[in-house]
């Protein structure tokens, strides 16, 4: 009897296993077609771009020379290409201008930290009145650790980090 039963249990074992390298190579398959699907979609958009901002220089140095040939009959060629030079400056100057505004934009401001109500456990410690403390208490803490490492000085955040890798090396010995 015992032998039939184990004869059928490494049946449905083999089979179960079967099954899960299966859906293994499934799933292996599918996620290979898809990193190949963005790869060749990233590939054609950068593709894309590049063959972009070619014409977008050739259309630049043809407007420079249109420039040029307007102007050099009536001003003179030292004219014309001073012009060329200081609109070309120009606009070097208004896209330093839009890449510095863009690299210097404040990053949006941290969340409120949001503490997860008391655990069923903490509550079961305890009276309810101790478990309430506790967690004020650390809500507390974290608020005030939360305080110092954002707005406090280096000399702060770097005591607070040392204290704290301190008493994680004493608590964290072995006797």
């Amino acid at each position: 009897m015992f032998a039939r039963f184990a004869q059928i249990a490494s049946v449905n074992l083999t089979e179960q296993l079967s099954r899960l390298q299966a859906v293994a190579e499934n799933f292996r398959d599918r996620s290979l077609a898809r990193v190949k699907h963005q790869g060749i979609s990233l590939g054609l958009a950068a593709a894309l771009a590049m063959t972009g901002l070619i014409f977008a220089i050739l259309a630049a140095v043809a407007g420079f020379i249109a420039l040029f040939l307007w102007l050099q009959p009536q001003y003179g060629p030292f004219v014309a290409l001073g012009a060329v030079g200081a609109s070309a400056i120009l606009i070097a100057l208004l896209l330093f201008t839009s890449a510095s505004a863009a690299a210097n934009r404040q990053p949006p401001p941290w969340p409120k930290l949001q503490t997860p109500a008391m655990p069923a456990a903490l509550k079961a410690f305890g009276s309810g009145d101790v478990a309430d403390k506790t967690a004020a208490m650390t809500k507390h803490t974290l608020d005030t650790a939360v305080d110092t490492v954002r707005t406090g000085s280096r000399e702060a955040v770097l005591t607070t980090l040392m204290a704290t890798v301190v008493l994680g090396v004493m608590l964290g010995r072995r006797r």
